[in-house]
């Protein structure tokens, strides 16, 4: 699950990481 750096970079990070 990838989501735009813009719209949450902590939470990106987290969930590029859980997947």
């Amino acid at each position: 699950m990838r989501i735009n750096p813009t719209t949450s970079g902590s939470a990106v990070s987290a969930l590029d990481k859980k997947t």
